[in-house]
């Protein structure tokens, strides 16, 4: 069978994300979102130098922003508020990385837990889990569950049924294989 050039240029392109491979994982660990961190961490330094803050609240994922945000903490002095909404070293999903990248991103996420003045999650089972990974920071961890007033809604539901005959699911977040 004949090779044409689509077929060549395809095959060069995987052989040369093979090789950046190991320089993705050493770089883009723990997410892709790693490369933004100097420019956030100028825009944060820049716009602290402006205004009088008396905190810095970083959210995750993307897990990167954690360690973005103890960089600032460390330059400013600021007291440091983590919120993790999804676990960052989870046991089942860590376990399909290879054992440099759990190992590595192990310590990027305990580096994270000793900086923090305050860990907020929004689960109790999650809460618990950071508990016992860290029981040595176990006063900062709290729990902020997911969730609303629903008596602030009532207003707008004056259109739906006050029962469904059907089971009806609803869920904002991501599901996969191994997610309960």
């Amino acid at each position: 069978p004949r090779v044409g050039g689509a077929q060549i240029s395809k095959l060069l392109r995987k052989i040369k994300l093979l090789l950046l491979l190991p320089l993705r994982v050493l770089f883009l660990t723990p997410d892709e979102k790693r490369g933004f961190g100097p420019h956030l961490e100028k825009a944060a330094l820049d716009e602290i130098a402006e205004k009088d803050y008396s905190l810095i609240y970083a959210t995750s994922p993307p897990f990167s922003v954690l360690l973005t945000a103890i960089e600032v903490k460390r330059k400013t002095g600021l007291p440091l508020i983590l919120e993790i909404k999804d676990d960052w070293v989870q046991p089942n999903q860590f376990l399909g990385l290879r054992w440099h990248r759990r190992f590595i991103e192990s310590r990027m996420e305990r580096k994270c837990m000793a900086s923090a003045d305050r860990v907020i999650t929004v689960t109790r089972k999650s809460c618990e889990g950071y508990k016992s990974r860290y029981p040595e920071f176990q006063e900062k961890f709290i729990c902020i569950p997911n969730g609303c007033d629903v008596s602030e809604y009532q207003p707008y539901w004056s259109d739906a049924p006050a029962s469904f005959d059907k089971f009806t699911l609803i869920h904002s977040g991501v599901i996969t294989g191994t997610r309960n």
